[in-house]
């Protein structure tokens, strides 16, 4: 009876699998500019797809929640290869672009990517991918979880991909991402470190850290920290982590619950290594429950503007 269930369960993945990732009418990126030369352009001009835990096929991703500082940065780019173009620097060659937006999720970035490399969105599952693609180079992603996961696909292409803002140490392995290169304009809440006239940490007893468990960069930064706490002498017994996963902060309680480990914890001072969005969330609540921590800020949410713009927040 059991291997009946698991053999239907079977049948009804086949059956909804048959839609390919690129059976798609029309384009699933968004601006385009024709060119001798393509540049990808993967950034997250959304902040989250839609009902992800209800997505049973391939289907379109919905996407919300408009990001306007990351639209900026792409309309950027844009405006970067059109001056190039403009100003007869390469002559006789023409930069075009292709702009896919990743929505903050890997999958989605993935999606996007293989997008990039195929002929003509040409079926079937995983796209036929050439040897040569029309996409020459891609800029992004925004998120060390979608480079990451960008990272490995590109690599076995050796399609080259550089980001300004995916600092995860993991992606400087270049056997596990060959084609990745990271041009920083962004610091960690680890670099630049405490001077030693402030002491490790400021002379804080109680640290408290906060990651995400959902991705490489989460897992990378918590282990980052920690070394870093070692390396200055922090013991870890005033070093206490929380590690949580994407689910868990999806669900109804999940905030409630972490909200619950700060408030019973003895530290004062948290690294919050998470997203933007769900720092905002966090804050949001700490505020109306009128609860004040001090905050460490990781690259991933130090210039978000939802945050910044947030009442009762002082930003030092």
């Amino acid at each position: 009876m059991l291997l009946q269930v698991h053999l239907l369960m079977l049948i009804w993945t086949l059956s909804v699998g048959q839609v390919s990732c690129c059976d798609y009418s029309g384009s699933m990126c968004g601006a385009r500019g024709p060119g001798d030369i393509i540049i990808g352009v993967l950034n997250a001009c959304h902040s989250k797809v839609a009902n992800l835990e209800g997505r049973i096929q391939a289907e379109r991703f919905n996407c919300t929640g408009f990001d306007l500082e990351s639209f900026v940065e792409t309309l950027a780019v844009i405006h970067t290869i059109d001056t190039i173009n403009d100003s007869g620097f390469l002559p006789g060659i023409r930069l075009g672009y292709l702009v896919c937006d990743t929505c903050s999720d890997a999958s989605k970035g993935i999606q996007d990517a293989i997008h990039m490399l195929a002929i003509n969105q040409t079926k079937p599952f995983g796209c036929d991918l050439i040897e040569r693609p029309l996409v020459k180079a891609i800029i992004g992603a925004r998120y060390s979880e979608v480079s990451t996961a960008v990272a490995r696909l590109l690599g076995l292409y050796m399609v080259p991909q550089i980001s300004a803002t995916s600092s995860a140490n993991t992606l400087d392995d270049t056997l596990r991402y060959p084609s990745f290169f990271y041009a920083p304009y962004l610091v960690t809440c680890i670099d630049p470190r405490p001077g030693p006239a402030h002491g490790p940490f400021f002379k804080w007893n109680w640290v408290g850290v906060v990651s995400g468990d959902y991705d490489d960069y989460g897992r990378a930064a918590l282990h980052d920290f920690l070394k870093y706490a070692e390396d200055v002498n922090v013991v870890r017994t005033s070093m206490r982590s929380y590690r949580i996963t994407w689910t868990t902060l999806r669900a109804g309680d999940g905030l409630t619950r972490l909200l619950t480990h700060i408030q019973s914890s003895d530290a004062r001072v948290f690294c919050l290594i998470l997203k933007g969005q769900l720092v905002e969330q966090l804050f949001r609540v700490m505020i109306s429950k009128g609860i004040s921590r001090t905050w460490i800020a990781t690259d991933s949410w130090s210039q978000y503007q939802a945050v910044a713009e947030m009442t009762g927040i002082s930003i030092r």
